[in-house]
């Protein structure tokens, strides 16, 4: 498996639909897992081939069976991507201790009891303004609702945010990308301008504030497992672009949160439409006082809220670059490259080719089994190549003393 490679999947086991920047992608799960060991497995046999290609033994056919569990522990790229930030204690002497407590008691006893009721009672400010609005279906009130709202939000996780540059003036056909690290990249993004989404559409409470709480901004959300209207995004997303009567439309089109230090694969689609005006966005966080990374598989959003209400503050620089169209004989790929590359060079990020939703997708005993398969084959080749060698090494032993006996009674003869 290569950076970036694009895997195709045979025979449907089980299809899994996912919607990733407008776009349904439908993952046949099972057979792409497959596909993506037997490459795997694949890569490891052919390298061990031309590894032990000579029928010779070297102190260096050792090399690669060590390399296998330097392998499993250091670090790559891609595990990177996800890491969070690893917080270093600096409280560990008398000096520093008295200062590090006093912060803990002003974070913990004054700022967040204080921004946990700015948030109750913005909250509630919101849901009084926004009933009636809803009810009345007064768009500008609904509007001015979400504005406030997105307020509360950042007062309650303490963003001091550097808005650097304008958006471009208002055109048909403009679509906004940014990198993304958390959900609280839209709340940041759309406190400077109202931004209409595109993703999964969701029940419960979530369902509920997406259906009539963002429904003035004219969001964009689908059902995740309806292959039967897989055009209607993008058909949506046309529509959307072209009205200026709504909301700009911003995407995210790396399609996971990664961790503000890595800028991984944009999925090509929304670059694939046709006279389309992408508008790059930078976001760069400084780490410094929180880390803003979220990842959904080690903790709920409200606990990754709570969290950075428990820090200090929550740093952003954002970043508005020009206006990019696809040039001649350029392909969506090389266009999505191009602007991310923008992106990652504008936020300091390291550009990489990963496509960040391999996170999902872990080894099972398959290859775990395939992988141990091939290291035994590769000892047994060693220890038979050895044994050849000591064998062949004690008959040239035997055969040159032979010859030696041979000569001294032809010299005792002689003398």
């Amino acid at each position: 498996m290569t950076k970036g490679e694009d895997v195709k999947t045979s025979t449907p086991i089980y299809k899994k639909e996912t919607l990733i920047n407008g776009f349904r992608d439908v993952y046949d799960e099972e057979a792409l897992r497959r596909e993506l060991e037997n490459k795997v497995i694949d890569k490891y046999k052919k390298k061990s081939m031309e590894e032990h290609a000579a029928r010779q033994f070297n102190l260096g056919d050792a090399i690669p069976v060590f390399m296998e569990g330097v392998e499993a522990i250091v670090k790559d790229s891609f595990t990177e991507c996800f890491t969070p930030r690893s917080v270093e204690n600096w409280n560990h002497n008398i000096i520093l201790f008295p200062s590090w407590l006093l912060g803990v008691f002003v974070r913990y006893c004054i700022l967040v009891p204080l921004r946990a009721i700015i948030f109750i009672l913005g909250t509630c400010m919101f849901i009084g303004l926004m009933v009636p609005a809803v009810l009345i279906n007064n768009e500008s009130l609904c509007r001015l609702a979400l504005r406030f709202w997105l307020l509360v939000w950042m007062l309650t996780i303490a963003a001091v945010v550097k808005y650097h540059g304008h958006p471009p003036q208002r055109r048909k056909n403009q679509i906004y990308v940014s990198n993304h690290t958390s959900l609280i990249d839209y709340i940041i993004l759309a406190n400077y301008q109202l931004y209409a989404s595109v993703g999964q559409k969701h029940g419960g409470v979530i369902g509920l504030l997406q259906d009539k709480v963002m429904k003035p901004l004219n969001p964009i959300f689908f059902e995740r497992f309806e292959t039967h209207d897989r055009t209607a995004v993008p058909k949506k997303m046309m529509e959307h672009i072209a009205d200026l009567d709504r909301s700009p439309l911003l995407i995210f089109p790396e399609g996971v949160c990664v961790n503000n230090e890595y800028c991984v694969m944009f999925k090509k689609g929304v670059f694939e439409l046709p006279n389309v005006e992408i508008i790059p966005i930078a976001v760069k966080f400084n780490k410094l006082f929180s880390d803003p990374y979220w990842s959904s598989r080690d903790e709920s959003f409200p606990t990754h809220i709570l969290r950075l209400m428990k820090s200090w503050c929550t740093v952003a620089d954002v970043y508005f670059l020009d206006p990019q169209r696809i040039k001649k004989n350029e392909s969506p790929i090389e266009f999505s490259n191009r602007i991310k590359k923008m992106i990652a060079d504008r936020a300091g990020l390291q550009n990489i080719h990963w496509d960040g939703y391999l996170k999902y997708f872990t080894p099972n005993e398959r290859l775990l089994q395939a992988r141990q398969k091939i290291i035994a084959e590769r000892l047994k080749r060693v220890i038979y190549l050895r044994a050849s060698a000591a064998t062949q090494s004690d008959e040239d032993s035997q055969e040159e003393e032979g010859e030696v006996r041979e000569r001294k009674p032809s010299k005792v003869e002689s003398s």
